[in-house]
This record gives C-alpha cells, structure tokens and sequence, in this order.
C-alpha cells in the first residue's frame, strides 16, 4: 500500500491520468513483480469501494467532468421513439432490405492515454488538468454494424498533418486509416468512409446473395453536420444507400451501436490501459527488485502508446468477428427495438407503428 501511493503521488505530480484502471494496473505491476512476498495478493480485486477508500488514505477525491444532455420526458421518447421506428421499418419493407444490408455508423472519440475523464484530485482543488489530454493523444474511431451481427473494418482518424502520423502497423484488411489537425471526422472523411468502407461491404454482399445492382441498402447515423452536406447526400444516393437519421439527444437510446458496441471497445481500451501500466512496473521490478517505486517512469510518447492502441483496435476487430462478438452487436439492435419490430413488420407485412402526422 505504500508503495503504490507512493507511485500514484507521483504520477499525480507530473498530471497524469489517474483512475481506477491505473491503480489496478500499478498495484497489479507491484504484486507480480515480488511473487515471494505479494503472491497472497494477486487475487485480490480492485473495487471502486477500496479505490475511495485509497483517495481518503492519500487525503484526495475521485473528480469528474459532468455532461448534461436535456431532460426527455416519457412522452417526448415514447414519440421520437415511433416515428424513429417507423422510419426504419418501412424504409427496410418498402425497399426489401436484408438484415444484412441494414447498417447503423457512429463515431466514437479514444483516448491513447487516459481512459475517462476521471483523475485523482487533492480535496478541494479546483484547477484539475492532467499530463496528455491534448488533441494529440486522441483519435476518432468509426464503426459500422449490420443488423444480422456483422462489423465492417474500422476507420481511424488520427492527429496530424502527414502519413506519419499514423502508426506503423499493419491493421485488419479493409481499415481506413486518415489523419487531419483535429482527428476529427468531417466531409472528407465521411466520403472515404462511403467509398472505402461501406460501398465495397455493401458490393459484396449483393453479389453474395445475387441482388441487383438497384437493391437498396439502408444506413442508420447521427445528425452530424458533416453527414448531412449535398455532396455526401449525392453520394449516398448514387450509391443506392437510403437513410435515417437517429434523433438528436438520444443516440444513447435508440442507436444499437451506443448501447453496447461503444461499451465493449471502453471496456478493452480500459483493460489494455491497465494491463500497460502492469507491464511497466514488472518490467522495472524485475530489472531492479529494490528499485524506489517513485522513479519508475511510465512511458506515455505517442510513439510508445499508438502501436500499442492499434493493437487494442485488432484485438477488438477480431473480438467482434467471433460468435460471441455477434451477440453484442445483435443485442445492441434489440435494445433499440429494431430488431424484433423488423421481423414482425415482415411477417405482418406491415409497420407496427404509425407515421407522425405533424411530422
């Protein structure tokens, strides 16, 4: 227990990262690494509970960035709801849409160094910053499912200005890797996800299955201002690709892919994070037993940390290919209520929902 506060005042010193994952990878590190005398502990779990009770022992608090999103009431989402609903079932009937060629896309912002915005604070301090919350160590990652469990290759959009900002590795076939000033997605970006992601998917299952080249796809995606410009609209439309826009303020609510998928990758961005930290200080241990724990440096350049999230990136693309990847996705689409009201709507041959009038 020394040593770990130890080390995490430290890390506090310098502004890095700290939470829960970072205490259970640093305590992880300090156990592996001296069998003889910690062994005891390697089952011992890491909880929120004892991490409190860590911060109370060093005299700091667990801090967070609150977010506010506007109050919807029951009857605002029951209507948003069907007419989302609508929208989408009778688009996939009108047009005989398979489930494979029911698309939903979203972009989701990784961290390459601290996992949330969460850090360990003295009590009371109001100026909270911390070490490699810039721009720089931050991409956006785009991901795309189909409603029968498939993910299609991943686009990433890096920080930078040249190709060398992109990590040296070889990624999954059919990625698209890009790069801007901001990582952010924009006109360009959404166009190279089109042509380089969801058209190439989309030829192949129509041939797969002996569609015309006329079969209509259908993609679900945020109002993002850079997916509703002319040129992306005309490329959606040349492309056979119809659209439904999941309703502001509650893509948490109604988009499959916010509602697990999002959360599997937290959960192996969270897990590799920790594991690296791990990895540090048994590495240092093992080279220097009686080394002070305070003089470890953990390696946080972006050429250390960008191989090593492109990694996690392969690893979950993998994932997400199996059986049990399938079913996360598959579940995502269920809780948004797509799943199941296609199927009647087919059997029915009907939209159980009806269109907003005033809409």
């Amino acid at each position: 227990d020394f040593k770990l506060r130890a080390i995490l005042t430290r890390l506090h010193l310098t502004e890095a990262g700290i939470n829960i994952h970072v205490v259970r990878g640093l305590l992880n590190g300090l156990v592996r690494a001296n069998p003889i005398e910690y062994g005891r502990y390697v089952e011992f779990k890491v909880t929120r509970s004892w991490t409190r009770s860590l911060y109370q022992r060093m005299k700091f608090s667990r801090r967070a960035v609150t977010t506010s999103r506007p109050i919807i009431t029951r009857s605002l989402w029951t209507e948003v709801r069907s007419q989302y609903l609508f929208e989408t079932i009778d688009k996939a009937l009108t047009y005989d849409i398979p489930d494979e060629l029911i698309i939903d896309v979203d972009h989701t912002p990784s961290k390459l160094v601290a996992i949330d915005n969460v850090t360990m604070a003295a009590k009371g301090e109001k100026h909270i910053s911390r070490a490699g919350a810039t721009d720089k160590c931050a991409i956006t990652v785009t991901f795309a499912e189909t409603l029968d469990g498939e993910i299609l290759p991943f686009q990433l959009i890096y920080t930078g200005k040249t190709k060398r900002s992109l990590p040296s590795v070889k990624f999954p076939k059919g990625f698209c890797l890009a790069y801007n000033p901001n990582y952010w997605s924009n006109e360009t970006e959404t166009l190279r996800l089109i042509d380089e992601v969801l058209v190439p998917y989309i030829t192949k299952i129509k041939e797969a299955k002996l569609l015309p080249p006329t079969q209509k796809s259908l993609l679900l995606w945020d109002a993002f201002k850079a997916q509703s410009i002319e040129v992306v609209k005309d490329s959606l439309e040349a492309n056979k690709i119809e659209v439904v826009t999941v309703p502001k303020n509650m893509t948490h609510l109604l988009q499959p892919l916010d509602l697990t998928t999002n959360a599997t990758f937290k959960k192996f961005e969270k897990r590799s994070f920790s594991e690296y930290f791990t990895s540090c200080i048994m590495k240092a241990l093992e080279v220097e037993p009686d080394r002070d724990v305070t003089s470890i440096e953990v390696d946080l350049r972006l050429s250390t940390l960008k191989p090593g999230h492109a990694k996690v990136m392969t690893e979950l693309y993998d994932y997400l290919k199996t059986e049990d990847g399938r079913k996360i996705i598959e579940s995502g689409w269920k809780a948004a209520g797509i799943k199941e009201n296609i199927n009647q709507a087919r059997k029915t041959k009907r939209s159980p929902f009806k269109k907003n009038p005033f809409q």
